[in-house]
């Protein structure tokens, strides 16, 4: 099992909260049906499950204390989970393992980091216990900031953010045999993108593509025409059809 003391830091299940909302405050905000927002928060907290395994599995492929290929296990889990809400459209697949293998590289790299970080930290702890240099403390406020990357706030971040876009390609594929519009629909708050408050409210043919700022999207988090990550990240738009 792993047991590096670098993970000892990280209180997995309890850190606070930095990027990532409560679920109910994220899709209970957006102008959705109760139904709607029921379905993604559930698959919210099951994505958030997946994520915290994902990163013990790292943890443990980074030990050598794991034969599973952790990248296929992962891949295999998610279409697990989101197959177990709404049938996974050919898009929706190519997504699932573009955002696996972001996922599996960031986490790496700073995985890497923090291993080093924290040996770091632990000899100055031990060589200068009750005196810490400004480059030891230096080195603590990075090791508190490289935390984030395996901890329980950025797994509900993810989590809600691939619920919103998973639950956001199932419309639009039901949608597709019923409806022949769809409108792009905003927040309505300080915190909306330029880009996307010039589509408040746009309506085009439901086959068609929102251009927004530099982008093409089927819906808003579609990734299948090579969005920027610019119009992508963060965001709770949403579309209504007729």
């Amino acid at each position: 099992m792993p047991n590096l003391q670098v993970f000892d830091r990280i209180n997995v299940l309890n850190g606070p909260k930095l990027r990532s909302m409560d679920f109910d405050k994220y899709f209970g905000e957006m102008g959705l049906t109760e139904e709607q927002t029921e379905e993604r928060i559930s698959l919210a907290e099951d994505l958030e499950k997946d994520m915290l395994f994902f990163f013990y599995l790292m943890i443990a492929q980074y030990q050598n204390d794991t034969d599973l290929d952790v990248n296929e296990e992962m891949n295999a889990r998610f279409r697990e989970t989101i197959g177990n809400h709404m049938e996974i459209s050919d898009r929706l697949d190519g997504h699932i393992s573009e955002v696996v293998d972001d996922i599996e590289r960031v986490t790496a790299e700073h995985l890497a980091v923090l291993v080093v970080l924290t040996d770091e930290v632990n000899r100055d702890i031990a060589y200068e216990p009750e005196e810490q240099s400004k480059e030891a403390d230096d080195r603590e406020k990075k090791l508190e900031s490289e935390e984030y990357w395996l901890s329980d706030d950025r797994a509900r971040y993810i989590a809600e953010e691939e619920a919103n876009t998973a639950f956001n390609d199932s419309d639009f594929e039901e949608a597709s045999g019923n409806y022949s519009t769809k409108t792009w629909n905003t927040m309505l708050d300080a915190f909306v993108r330029k880009d996307h408050r010039k589509m408040e409210g746009v309506t085009i043919p439901i086959d068609e593509l929102f251009m927004v700022g530099d982008s093409f999207l089927l819906y808003p988090r579609d990734t299948s025409h090579g969005a920027s990550l610019r119009q992508i990240a963060g965001c709770r738009c949403w579309l209504t059809y007729e």
